[in-house]
């Protein structure tokens, strides 16, 4: 199989902002103006979602994480232009070409792609069987993971267990049809199969894969959004 990632250079995501730490009042505001307000703030915290193998950031909770069948989390993504930065060069140029500056490049990114450098993996599932070769080892590798930072063997075998449904009812969305012919077996489909694209995080590697992402489109055609792996995700505030 051949897989082919497309690599960003890291940019730098941490952001902070000044909250009160309890209810106040207009004296409050009085108060803000001086000095040592310093000691009504406190510095809040970002969530960095993390694949749990690979230590990569995936996703953070400045994005709207929504929790499905309690396997997985989607979240809706937007689609930003990245360069087009108009830069005025002086000289003799036109009254136009004043007002409209000089634009490098304009590319139409995926913003949580573009963020977090996910890697498109094209050509790596080519067909359910890979896909479920991969998922195989990586449903068990997390099992591990989870005994080893305390859930229960039965915690464990619930997530194998919903992890399989969700892959075999969203991910594939197998149909199981019946032939006509008593003596043969049943054909088996997979409707959801091809609709998805693959991601992986910052620096995936086949041989040492983390969590492979999936990315989709909303019932409008236009809106797109990635499925990540709940249980393969560990969190750290930053």
């Amino acid at each position: 199989m051949i897989w082919r990632g497309h690599r960003r250079q890291a940019r730098p995501r941490t952001a902070f902002f000044l909250c009160p730490t309890k209810p106040v009042g207009f004296s409050f505001f009085k108060t803000l103006l001086a000095p040592a307000t310093a000691q009504f703030f406190y510095i809040a915290t970002m969530i960095v979602y993390k694949d749990l193998i690979t230590g990569a950031e995936l996703i953070s909770d400045s994005y709207d994480l929504k929790e499905i069948d309690g396997i997985a989390y989607e979240v809706d993504c937007r689609m930003i232009n990245v360069g087009g930065e108009k830069f005025d060069t002086g000289a003799n140029a036109s009254a136009e070409e004043a007002e409209e500056g000089v634009d490098d490049n304009v590319q139409r990114v995926n913003d949580v792609i573009h963020s977090f450098n996910l890697e498109e993996l094209q050509g790596a599932f080519p067909k359910p069987v890979d896909y479920g070769t991969y998922l195989k080892k990586y449903i068990k590798t997390i099992k591990a993971k989870m005994v080893e930072n305390g859930s229960s063997e039965e915690e464990a075998a619930e997530f194998e267990k919903n992890a399989n449904k969700f892959t075999r009812d969203v991910i594939l969305g197998t149909k199981t049809i019946p032939s006509d012919d008593p003596a043969k077996k049943p054909k088996v489909k997979h409707e959801n199969f091809e609709n998805w694209e693959f991601l992986g995080g910052e620096g995936w590697s086949g041989e040492n894969p983390g969590m492979v992402m999936l990315k989709n489109y909303r019932e409008d055609g236009i809106t797109p959004y990635i499925v990540f792996w709940k249980h393969g995700l560990k969190e750290e505030k930053v």
